[in-house]
């Protein structure tokens, strides 16, 4: 069978390459190896040529990085001072984003395939053009477009039951960025979910359950002492009152070392104002070096945004930190949680996770064992023979 995996983080389709670029790449990369390896053909499609695959190495996965470039140069070439007629509520940017869509599907073609795949994260105005075009012209052809939805943004925001904020009041991008035509045809992609549960959305009805894959050949040693107790790896959105109730333990409880951009939007977080609390922050750690952080760590504690902890979404996170070695340690206030973590671990109060990762740091065979049955859990929930299995029985189910 042919496979089109089209990816906007990076064009890099070695593992580690592929991480820096984006994380969530990592759910993308193995999926490619098993199908290579089977015997499928895989194109490749991203915005910059592959650092590990070359154009000309047709042996594994045919890479093809002009169709992107082609398709920005198109919505740079859109015009920028037009709006739709009679109604001048709709934005310039989106009339650039709609007629980027209209030429680049008469301009950009792609070859026969069975079905195509898509990373997307950022909803920047020309990310859409290009996602978009892709979409539509693999849907105009009959080839079921299943996008893995890592950040949860393709819905309305009161699908959770959350208000407020300039996000709440639209749903996603394509019906903002798209003419009406447009954004109605991309109703027939397959969203894909992280999390067990997946609620209905006003927008999209094919939505489907595609966990992070747990890679057990990425699993490190556990160490014996580790240099911190509890580490946290992730940017500030719509995290920050979760933050400062699970990672704030206080100057009596563990020290905790946060990396990403929290000091880029709390500029007030300074060493001294953080010091009663015992955090640290650091600067974002690059997705390749995620696993080198937590293996130097006791436990991280599982946080999220409300609308992943409604709804129970998992981030890729959760699967490095395990492979690293470290212990997960979840509120159980987050849904689902007792589906991917391992029952010990789960706490109802700081208190209860402070007293945890005081255990968990003083008593190696309770770590060790902590971190053994969370990657049994894992690897039984969605490892790579799991995760395989998922991908056909979705080719199968959408493919007519």
């Amino acid at each position: 069978m042919k496979f089109a995996f089209v990816s906007l983080s990076g064009g890099a389709l070695d593992y580690e390459q592929a991480s820096a670029l984006g994380g969530s790449v990592r759910t993308i990369i193995p999926l490619v190896e098993m199908l290579t390896q089977d015997g499928h053909r895989v194109y490749w499609y991203s915005n910059r040529p592959s650092t590990h695959y070359t154009p000309g190495d047709q042996t594994k996965v045919h890479t093809c990085y002009s169709h992107i470039r082609r398709i920005k140069d198109i919505f740079r070439e859109a015009p920028q001072n037009r709006t739709f007629p009679g109604d001048d509520n709709i934005s310039k940017t989106r009339y650039r984003c709609a007629w980027t869509v209209h030429h680049a599907t008469k301009k950009v073609s792609f070859p026969d395939i069975d079905s195509a795949w898509i990373n997307f994260m950022d909803v920047g105005p020309e990310n859409i053009a290009c996602v978009s075009t892709i979409a539509l012209t693999f849907l105009k052809q009959g080839v079921p477009v299943f996008l893995f939805d890592t950040d949860m943004r393709f819905r309305y925001r009161s699908d959770y039951g959350l208000t407020g904020g300039s996000t709440s009041k639209y749903r996603f991008s394509y019906e903002r960025f798209l003419s009406p035509k447009q954004a109605d045809v991309l109703q027939d992609i397959v969203i894909l979910h992280q999390c067990r549960n997946v609620p209905p959305s006003k927008y999209f009805s094919n939505l489907e359950t595609f966990l992070p894959i747990y890679d057990r050949r990425r699993e490190l040693l556990i160490r014996k002492s580790p240099k911190r107790l509890v580490t946290y790896i992730g940017n500030d959105y719509m995290r920050r009152p979760w933050m400062m109730k699970w990672y704030a333990l206080g100057a009596s409880g563990p020290h905790t070392y946060i990396y990403g951009d929290w000091l880029k939007k709390a500029p007030e977080w300074t060493s001294e104002y953080l010091e009663p609390y015992a955090m640290h922050i650091g600067d974002q750690v690059p997705a390749a070096k995620t696993e080198k952080f937590y293996n130097r760590s006791v436990a991280t504690i599982h946080i999220a945004p409300p609308h992943y902890a409604l709804v129970g979404h998992i981030t890729s996170r959760t699967r490095e930190a395990t492979a690293a070695g470290c212990a997960i340690v979840t509120p159980d206030e987050m849904r689902d949680a007792r589906e991917f973590t391992w029952r010990p671990n789960m706490v109802a109060s700081p208190a209860e996770a402070r007293e945890r990762i005081r255990l968990l740091s003083t008593d190696y065979e309770m770590r060790e064992s902590s971190v053994i049955n969370q990657r049994r859990k894992l690897e039984a929930d969605s490892g790579l023979e799991v995760a395989y299995d998922k991908f056909f029985s979705l080719v199968k189910k959408y493919n007519r």
